[in-house]
């Protein structure tokens, strides 16, 4: 009856923050409208970007983890 728990991915919650974050300007969009000005459109795609890389760079970390085990 002792199972063993299923093994995590490394960076898993880091993975899902950078998800979190790539999705919030679409999550703002629809709550708060479009961006008022330059700066807030620009604010918003830098979010987004971020996000993006971030999630890219833990996905090729975990692809060259699971490549040496």
């Amino acid at each position: 009856m002792n199972n063993p728990q299923p093994k995590k991915r490394p960076l898993q919650q880091l993975e899902f923050i950078c998800i979190v974050v790539a999705a919030m300007p679409g999550i703002l969009m629809f709550t708060g409208g479009r961006a008022q000005n330059r700066e807030q459109a620009m604010f918003r795609i830098l979010i987004f970007v971020i996000g993006v890389l971030g999630f890219v760079a833990v996905k090729i970390y975990q692809q060259k983890k699971q490549r040496e085990d």
